[in-house]
């Protein structure tokens, strides 16, 4: 997450965020209050802010959400989001390719398009999701892929207790339809 005060950027993995983010820090003429690459947005009380910041509670680093700031990120062709994360994997990167590389026998990583068909299958499967992020596996895998998962996480404020929501495809509408800043 960029922060520029007025506007946030919320970095999505693999959606072109780092050149937005360059382009960002290069042309914008506020000046960029915080910068936690995929870091949450957290709707915390006043006195939990005053708390946190003054050390009394210590948690991981959060950037709380406000009500005249503009949020935005980028999303991807599905397809090509998962062509590119498949090639970043190729290339020997991410933490998606170690994962699978630590967990599976099988490389799927080798540039063909058979072994892309059978990496989207296993990286889809729900019984996989914990590979990927534990907080994916503990929430929505069973109602949504990982693209929808990353770009769910950055999008929504608190977005654990909104993903615990989700129960099926459809609801992943309606949870996200429901938000507002």
């Amino acid at each position: 997450m960029l922060d520029f005060g007025k506007f946030c950027y919320l970095h999505v993995e693999k959606t072109g965020g780092t050149y937005i983010s360059t382009v960002l820090k290069e042309i914008c003429l506020l000046p960029l209050l915080k910068s936690n690459l995929h870091g949450t947005i957290s709707r915390r009380t006043l006195k939990e802010r005053v708390l946190h910041w003054t050390g009394a509670i210590r948690n991981e680093e959060r950037s709380y959400s406000r009500c005249r700031c503009f949020y935005f990120n980028s999303v991807r062709n599905p397809f090509e989001y998962y062509a590119s994360l498949y090639n970043y994997g190729c290339d020997g990167r991410g933490g998606v390719a170690q994962a699978i590389r630590r967990h599976v026998k099988d490389d799927f990583y080798n540039r063909t398009e058979a072994g892309f068909l059978k990496w989207t299958e296993f990286i889809l499967d729900e019984r996989k999701a914990e590979l990927w992020h534990g907080e994916y596996s503990e929430t929505c895998a069973h109602s949504v892929g990982l693209l929808t998962y990353r770009f769910l996480r950055l999008s929504l404020a608190d977005p654990l207790q909104k993903l615990k929501l989700i129960k099926s495809p459809e609801e992943t509408v309606q949870v996200f339809g429901d938000i507002a800043y």
